[in-house]
């Protein structure tokens, strides 16, 4: 699944790139090339073996970047890669968050509002309990096929609504609450502190004899 962001504003674009990778690295992205765009990559290829909480599901994050007289032109472009080429619902909605958290700090220099720790960890809770659930379904409907159909017969159904179920997680858009888990920082902080400038040594006063 992709996401693709374009937004500007009036920062040079290497305080901009200095504090998307401070963040991105906060939120568990690794650098992995800069050539005509910066790239980023989160987790492993094979993550979709195992992956239950959207920060676990491989993705890659490239960054566009265009200077211009007065303002500076971005372009974020987030893909993950799952299974079922899909995400959840509520995988979505942090994903989006995370994007919105970069957005605000590339131009703003603003620190995240919201806990994506924490909400990393609800999604992950959410999807483990639609999975056992998918999983109990279909043990009912192999079992009871198994038994008055046919034993092959009742496997391939275990299967087939196995596999279905968790395909069409990707797609349900249940009505489930997504907390915002707010983060309280101290008064004037920032992403990134600015750089202070060098100092530079005095020479001593000669004393006058």
């Amino acid at each position: 699944m992709k996401w693709r962001r374009q937004f500007s504003g009036g920062v040079s674009v290497d305080d901009a790139m200095l504090r998307a990778d401070k963040l991105l690295r906060q939120y568990g992205f690794r650098k992995t090339g800069q050539l005509a765009f910066t790239a980023y990559e989160r987790s492993e290829p094979w993550s979709w073996t195992y992956a239950l909480r959207p920060r676990s599901i491989h993705a890659t994050l490239n960054i566009w970047s265009e200077q211009m007289a007065s303002v500076s032109k971005f372009t974020v472009e987030l893909e993950t890669h799952s299974l079922t080429g899909n995400c959840p619902s509520l995988a979505r909605l942090l994903l989006e968050g995370e994007l919105g958290d970069l957005e605000a700090g590339m131009l703003h220099n603003r620190l995240p509002k919201t806990n994506r720790i924490t909400q990393n960890r609800y999604v992950g809770a959410n999807q483990a309990v639609l999975m056992s659930l998918s999983v109990i379904i279909s043990l009912a409907i192999g079992e009871m096929i198994w038994r008055d159909v046919s034993p092959l017969l009742g496997y391939v159904a275990y299967l087939t609504c196995l596999f279905g179920g968790f395909y069409l997680l990707g797609y349900l858009k249940l009505p489930m609450p997504f907390p915002d888990f707010p983060v309280h920082h101290a008064p004037g902080a920032v992403l990134v502190n600015p750089a202070k400038p060098d100092s530079v040594p005095v020479a001593p006063t000669r004393r006058r004899s």
